[in-house]
């Protein structure tokens, strides 16, 4: 991202009260454990490596999603 890297992308949307509660997957193509954790720290409800499959990102976003939300 030419602005800002993904760690200040997450900390901005994590700071701004409309969209702090909004849940957020963090899709990276670096396999760093201290990263992925610092991600988490930072908010991110889950740190996906690429390539992700449909089926890993659906399985992520069910995790995200109360199952009294789901219909």
């Amino acid at each position: 991202m030419p602005e800002m890297d993904g760690f200040e992308f997450l900390n901005h949307l994590k700071r701004a009260p409309a969209t702090k509660d909004i849940p957020v997957f963090v899709i990276t193509g670096q396999d760093s454990t201290a990263s992925n954790e610092a991600l988490l720290l930072s908010g991110a409800m889950d740190v996906l490596v690429k390539p992700v499959s449909a089926e890993t990102l659906g399985e992520a976003i069910k995790k995200a999603i109360p199952l009294d939300a789901r219909s």
